[in-house]
């Protein structure tokens, strides 16, 4: 609790420098809404309020590979609050937190509980660490700690025996959508696995971010 406290705190000194990002986080802190530090907040608001509208002004479709708490969704509410998002999410007990979340919001949301990856598997392991947001079908080894990491809890709590999908068969059965389509993956340097499942959707150029 002293920690996030701290870092709103800090992300608020750092604004002094930039009125306008400050203005923003005092809205944040009194809010409780999602705390972005400098940099990323002007990437999203960059991405999200002048790329994106150049592209079309229909409804985007936002697929979040990797949702665990849901912290990008609150970033796309945040920015893109009529944005439909597709969060996919294979540890189970995140779930009730992204079902209460989508509830508090104005996006259309839709929650599936299953792993992607590049070929169909009934039944895979993902590391459940103590600090889930590093969770991963990978195992965590010291030369891949990020710096971002570093200080967090490694222990291992279990591993979880999940289903995998592919983004190619996941989006046989989705509804089309005109709008813009963007790709978000965190899966914790699964990424390139579940890119390889999505091959076919890759090569009509389905995604446009």
């Amino acid at each position: 609790m002293l920690l996030k406290i701290s870092n709103k705190i800090k992300a608020i000194l750092n604004g002094l420098k930039d009125p306008a990002y400050l203005i923003i986080q005092i809205r944040n802190y009194i809010s409780n809404d999602v705390s972005l530090d400098r940099k990323h907040y002007y990437f999203f608001y960059n991405f999200f309020y002048l790329v994106l509208p150049s592209l079309s002004k229909k409804q985007p479709l936002i697929i979040d590979v990797g949702s665990n708490d849901g912290w990008f969704l609150r970033v796309v509410n945040r920015f893109l609050p009529k944005a439909k998002v597709v969060c996919i999410e294979p540890l189970s007990f995140l779930l009730p937190k992204l079902e209460v979340l989508s509830k508090k919001i104005s996006n259309e949301v839709h929650i599936l509980n299953f792993a992607l990856g590049e070929k169909p598997v009934p039944n895979i392991e993902i590391h459940h660490y103590e600090s889930h947001g590093i969770s991963s079908i990978l195992e965590l080894e010291e030369n891949n700690i990020s710096y971002m990491d570093k200080g967090k809890n490694l222990s291992l709590v279990d591993k979880v025996v999940v289903e995998q999908k592919t983004l190619d068969l996941l989006f046989i059965d989705f509804p089309v959508s005109d709008g813009p389509k963007i790709l978000k993956i965190d899966t914790q340097g699964y990424e390139m696995n579940v890119l390889n499942g999505a091959s076919k959707l890759l090569s009509e150029q389905y995604f446009d971010f």
